[in-house]
């Protein structure tokens, strides 16, 4: 019987190896494909801070060393915060040109007005 089992260990190692050489290309492709997700994750949130810094109005900011200062807290936030934040200056953006808009067309209105009473 011990004889017996003794010649079963190399097909079991056998199989045992080829086991974990499986389990192993499954884990090294997953580590592949969630790394290229990272990468590409790094890459959108970068694009969406460049997008935030690149649309918000710069004229608060009165010096260059306070941009970056706020692009490098911007970087450490999470980028669906840096989202919210893009997507709320967007729609104020947004406010002030209807604002703008309205406002000329009423001063077109009166001037149309003006210019038939004249």
């Amino acid at each position: 019987a011990l004889l017996a089992r003794l010649r079963e260990l190399p097909a079991q190692h056998k199989k045992e190896v080829t086991a974990l050489k499986t389990k192993l290309a499954e884990v090294t492709a997953s580590k592949h494909e969630t790394t290229e997700e990272s990468q590409m994750l790094h890459a959108l949130s970068s694009a969406v801070l460049s997008l935030y810094l690149e649309v918000k109005e710069r004229k608060v900011l009165r010096q260059t060393d306070d941009m970056e200062i706020e692009q490098r807290q911007l970087a450490k936030t999470n980028p669906v915060v840096v989202m919210s934040y893009l997507r709320t200056h967007l729609r104020a953006l947004l406010a002030f040109h209807e604002d703008s808009e309205l406002d000329l067309r009423a001063q077109l209105k009166l001037a149309s007005v003006e210019s038939e009473q004249n």
